[in-house]
Parts: structure tokens; C-alpha cells; sequence
């Protein structure tokens, strides 16, 4: 007997997302050295916090999206709890990726600081973008109610 056009279509959609995870942990083991020499010893700043922000989340949102593909059907309760949470994990690794940029670009631009007024101007019609969401807005506020200690910036 033939399987169902939907049921194959739903396992491939899960290979491609264990595969490209087992791609991203290949792509680890290949820049792992050159992390190791260019931000394990350097100091704590903005810059390493975005870096391993956007370096590790990635690892973080494959694994949950992986992870919640193989679970049974589960109550309309938990999956919006499980999408809400792919979703915030996918927002923060958004945003610290964008932030990792903008700081590249400034650098690279020799510190311009027109340059940067624009890059901050996109990045904040990005985030007004992603608030109109209704799913990224309850999450924001979520968010914006939990207490952030600045200290080691």
C-alpha cells in the first residue's frame, strides 16, 4: 500500500530539519577553532554577547524544532505553549544576529557614523515589522515584564 501524498510530504519536512541540523553542528566543528582563537579569550562586550547569542541559539531553535517534529500530537494548549517558545528562540537569535551586523558593518565602514544612523533605522523598521505579529507582540510583552540585569555589558 502507497502511503498518503501528506504523510510523505510531513516525514520529509522532518528529515530536512534533522538534516540541517546535523549540517549546523558540522559547520560548528569547522569554525570551532577559529572561535577558540578569536573570542575565548577576549573580554566580555556587546559584541561577544551577540556573538554567542546568535553562535548558540541557533543550536537551541534546531534542536527544539527537531525535538517538538518528533512528539506525538499533543493538546492545542501545549503546542501554542511549544510555538510560543519556537518563537521567542527564533526572535532573539533574530535580533542578536541583525545586532552582530550592524556592529560588523560600522566596523568595516571605518565607524561612519551616517552609516550607522541608517542601520539603526533599519533595524528598528525590522523590529516595528515584527511586532505587528500577533504572536511576536504577546511575546514582547512577556519579555518587557521580566527584570534584565545590565551588568555585564
Amino acid at each position: 500500500m502507497v502511503a498518503p501524498i501528506v504523510n510523505t510530504g510531513i516525514q520529509t519536512v522532518k528529515y530536512c530539519n534533522v538534516a540541517g541540523l546535523g549540517v549546523l553542528i558540522f559547520d560548528y566543528f569547522l569554525t570551532l577553532g577559529a572561535e577558540v582563537q578569536w573570542t575565548w579569550n577576549r573580554p566580555w562586550n556587546v559584541s561577544r554577547v551577540l556573538f554567542v547569542i546568535s553562535r548558540y541559539m541557533a543550536f537551541v531553535a534546531a534542536g527544539m524544532t527537531s525535538y517538538g517534529e518528533q512528539l506525538p500530537m499533543l493538546s492545542p494548549a501545549a503546542i501554542a505553549t511549544r510555538a510560543n517558545e519556537n518563537v521567542a528562540i527564533h526572535i532573539i537569535s533574530i535580533v542578536a544576529t541583525e545586532g552582530l551586523l550592524i556592529i560588523r558593518m560600522y566596523a568595516i565602514w571605518k565607524r561612519r557614523k551616517k552609516l550607522l544612523a541608517v542601520l539603526l533605522v533599519l533595524a528598528a523598521w525590522r523590529l516595528q515589522a515584527l511586532q505587528m505579529s500577533p504572536q511576536a507582540t504577546a511575546l514582547l510583552k512577556q519579555v518587557a515584564a521580566v527584570p534584565f540585569n545590565t551588568a555585564f555589558l
